[in-house]
């Protein structure tokens, strides 16, 4: 499923208050678009689908967790050096750098809304 084919989905579908606000919609398709070039969407649309997706701030919260989940696996990739502490530390802290570093290209309302 590509970008087009889940915006078309999200808009369409039959409990979706995506379509009945222009503004709801723009934004929808701005965070997919901007999204879609950092993560690859569609591994993730099964995902999306299953949260709901019925309004805007339901759909910003099913792509936090799905950037949450890609920090993660990003912070297995680096290492701390010199790093005092536990591993359960070090391995918070680099989730947290990937995440800020995921959401810096997000705007401001993306925040508002969680």
């Amino acid at each position: 499923m590509d970008k087009n084919q889940l915006k078309s989905l999200l808009f369409t579908h039959d409990k979706s208050r995506l379509k009945a606000n222009a503004w709801n919609m723009q934004k929808a398709t701005e965070l997919i678009n901007m999204l879609d070039s950092s993560i690859d969407l569609e591994s993730y649309a099964l995902k999306i689908i299953s949260c709901g997706f019925f309004d805007l701030k339901e759909l910003v919260r099913c792509l936090d967790y799905i950037l949450l989940e890609r920090a993660k696996d990003e912070a297995l990739q680096y290492k701390i050096k010199n790093f005092v502490g536990t591993a359960y530390q070090e391995q918070i802290l680099k989730e947290r750098f990937c995440y800020i570093k995921s959401c810096e290209n997000l705007p401001k309302w993306y925040r508002e809304l969680l």
